[in-house]
């Protein structure tokens, strides 16, 4: 009776932590969101500076972004976040690949955005190389979102 109850404890804190491997909770799930960092490089901005976004994955296994646009601009108003994409594109493009370890950098000037924001991304693991996210064949997407920063006049 006790290794059905010890199988299914293991089972359940599989399935809750989203991994699918059955000792999740002995070792890093290696594409849960939390081992991928989002990020701007600062939490306040004047309309004179640039907006580094960073997105760092310290998984072990590569994650993937949409090609043409990864990150999406969130504005902070009285009923929520909106979200758009930074770029606006034709095609969706190749899928980027983030191997284990690395980073995805873009930048932009600050003074596009005056407010309060964040930045969104879905990202995508175990997806066919050389592909649009959308023929990916991609197991598994996540969002993830940085903390707010706030874009003010000088």
């Amino acid at each position: 009776m006790r290794k059905y109850l010890v199988l299914f404890c293991l089972l359940s804190m599989s399935s809750v932590l989203n991994c699918d491997r059955l000792l999740s909770w002995m070792e890093p799930c290696p594409h849960r969101s939390d081992t991928v960092e989002l990020y701007t490089n600062k939490v306040r901005y004047n309309q004179n500076d640039v907006i580094i976004i960073t997105l760092k994955n310290n998984s072990t296994t590569p994650l993937f972004l949409p090609g043409c646009s990864p990150f999406y601009m969130a504005d902070k108003t009285d009923r929520g976040w909106i979200a758009y994409p930074l770029l606006v594109c034709v095609w969706e493009g190749y899928a980027k690949k983030i191997d284990p370890g690395k980073i995805y950098q873009e930048e932009y000037p600050a003074v596009s955005f005056m407010g309060t924001h964040r930045i969104e991304a879905t990202i995508y693991w175990q997806c066919q190389e050389g592909s649009p996210i959308s023929e990916a064949q991609c197991e598994r997407e996540e969002r993830k979102f940085s903390r707010e920063f706030i874009v003010s006049q000088l």
